[in-house]
């Protein structure tokens, strides 16, 4: 098997993190009934709140190779990403403060900071409540209701998260069973960085889990991630997350 470089290593660990819509208003009151049932279908309020912790492992497929991915997840904001395959690791994190970056090709190891869309990419996949989950609980004026737009063989509601006036997440509700299909993160100019498509949900611990998303760039599915195993509020000590010495 050819020994990959350690630019193609951390282009591999972020492709990993992350038709036409018909115009439909819809009332502050039948924005939050959508959510109400998206949180539903998910577990519910009670259970979104207590969950504090989550910690995901499988296999990741990509250029017809496949690769281990161990994903931890703490409230508010923190994570830690590990990509792993012959003679190498990636692993990346935050820890609310400092993203980082340590890459390891046999011997050679390398630890930097991570800045600008790396950054912001680990920052959005570190946020352990989304931003449907707290305007559920909050104020709806950073959403909008788009449309419906299929996704596969899903009928979806399309909602965007604003932010400073501009357009930075749209998610896609199934409209049979409330649970998210696809989000897309977006730039300052509007267009589509990297879209996710969630499947194959399934119960653990009372929660509705997806153990399988395809990561998209220009619309090409580039990865897709198998989740195997998941631990649901497993114990993480906050350091876990800080940049490493070595």
């Amino acid at each position: 098997m050819q020994v990959m470089s350690l630019s193609r290593i951390k282009t591999l660990c972020f492709i990993a993190l992350s038709g036409l819509c018909s115009f439909v208003s819809a009332e502050e009151g039948e924005l939050r009934e959508l959510l109400k049932q998206h949180v539903s279908a998910l577990g519910g309020a009670y259970q979104l709140e207590h969950l504090s912790a989550i910690y995901l492992e499988g296999t990741q497929m990509q250029a017809g190779q496949s690769f281990e991915f161990v994903i931890r997840k703490k409230k508010p904001n923190s994570i830690r990403y590990a990509l792993s395959g012959e003679a190498f690791e990636a692993v990346a994190g935050y820890d609310g403060q400092t993203g980082w970056l340590r890459l390891q090709k046999a011997e050679d190891v390398t630890i930097s900071n991570l800045e600008g869309v790396d950054l912001q990419a680990l920052i959005q996949e570190g946020r352990f409540d989304s931003r449907l989950f707290e305007a559920y609980q909050g104020e709806l004026d950073s959403l909008v209701y788009v449309g419906v737009e299929r996704i596969y063989d899903h009928k979806c509601d399309v909602i965007e998260y604003l932010e400073s006036g501009l357009v930075r997440l749209r998610y896609y509700l199934d409209q049979d069973s409330f649970l998210l299909r696809k989000r897309e993160l977006l730039d300052d100019d509007g267009a589509v960085t990297l879209a996710t498509v969630y499947d194959n949900y399934d119960v653990v611990d009372g929660y509705k889990i997806a153990h399988r998303f395809d990561n998209l760039i220009n619309g090409e599915i580039v990865s897709t991630q198998l989740v195997d195993k998941v631990i649901v509020n497993p114990g993480i000590l906050s350091f876990y997350f800080e940049k490493p010495r070595r």
